[in-house]
């Protein structure tokens, strides 16, 4: 996968940083290794050859967005990374979303990156 396969993405990093924006944009999680995809509750109709290509594209994806927030002098969030959507300090009980303590997680994560701008 390429960037002619993100041609939106470029689009709209493109223009807000033409408008002298400092943009921000967030990595993804790896949704397949949530506690409730880990437990069988979530994507249950897809086997476990496509929830493995579904975490390479997660991967992928990500890259991707690294790459194209470089070009175009973007910062980014990673999401990636972090055991935000895995710990169970900081989800629901239903092993997905994130708690009140998660949201404080995510919420400084958003701010350690805008306070490099501020």
């Amino acid at each position: 996968m390429d960037a002619e396969h993100f041609p939106n993405l470029d689009l709209i990093l493109g223009q807000l940083r033409s408008t002298g924006a400092q943009v921000i944009i967030a990595q993804l999680d790896d949704q397949t290794q949530r506690p409730v995809a880990l437990k069988g509750e979530a994507f249950t109709a897809i086997t476990q050859d496509e929830m493995a290509r579904m975490s390479m594209q997660a991967s992928r994806y990500n890259e991707i967005i690294a790459e194209r927030a470089a070009q175009h002098g973007a910062l980014v969030v990673d999401f990636f990374s972090t055991d935000i959507f895995t710990n169970p300090a900081t989800l629901y009980d239903d092993g997905n979303h994130p708690n009140s303590a998660g949201y404080d997680v995510i919420t400084q994560k958003w701010f350690d990156v805008l306070s490099l701008i501020l």
